[in-house]
């Protein structure tokens, strides 16, 4: 019978030590889970700053591929690279810009088909015969598009986080509005007499 009670208490003290065993490894456990929360977190705002990153890269790069249109008189073809990679990088906007969230995501696939008939517009407008081409409502529209592109430009910036959003050197946020817009010309003012 004692060798009974002296087994069981064997048993007892061997329980308590597993059981003491397993709260310091749910402690690790813990621990490390903690960290890969951490790691997680870190990942992800990596992946946010990243997209942000491809987000203005891409919006410049549209700026610079639009103004190619100002470098051609009135009436002239406008050269463009219609086979531009941002065409590309718009059709894959839910895989690139998805960390930005799901409005920054829509502003960029519609500005995808807004580019889409920006470069068919051009296309028409090209094609023209050369002489009426500067009063031609093809560059009427090739211009409303570029208004367009810029001011869904404007809505996916202003989509994104704003502790993420990019600032001009004063402090305003770039207006693509403008930036992608035909410049206006201005007439002279004739000297008063």
């Amino acid at each position: 019978m004692i060798w009974i009670t002296g087994l069981t208490l064997i048993v007892l003290i061997v329980q308590a030590f597993v059981f003491w065993k397993q709260l310091d490894v749910m402690a690790m456990q813990k621990d490390i889970y903690g960290g890969q929360l951490r790691l997680q977190q870190q990942q992800m705002d990596w992946r946010r700053t990243e997209a942000t990153g491809a987000f203005y890269r891409l919006a410049f790069d549209l700026v610079t591929e639009l103004k190619k249109a100002n470098q051609s008189a009135s009436g002239d073809l406008v050269y463009a690279d219609i086979d531009t990679p941002l065409r590309q990088e718009l059709r894959n906007a839910g895989q690139v810009f998805a960390p930005l969230g799901d409005a920054v995501v829509q502003a960029l696939t519609h500005l995808g088909g807004a580019l889409e008939d920006y470069f068919d517009a051009l296309h028409r407008y090209n094609m023209k015969p050369p002489l009426p081409r500067s009063v031609a409502p093809e560059r009427d529209e090739v211009d409303a598009l570029r208004a367009r592109i810029g001011d869904d430009l404007d809505h996916a910036h202003m989509s994104i986080p704003s502790e993420l959003r990019w600032k001009q050197t004063g402090g305003g946020r770039p207006v693509f509005h403008l930036l992608c817009s035909r410049p206006q010309v201005t007439e002279p003012e004739a000297p008063s007499s």
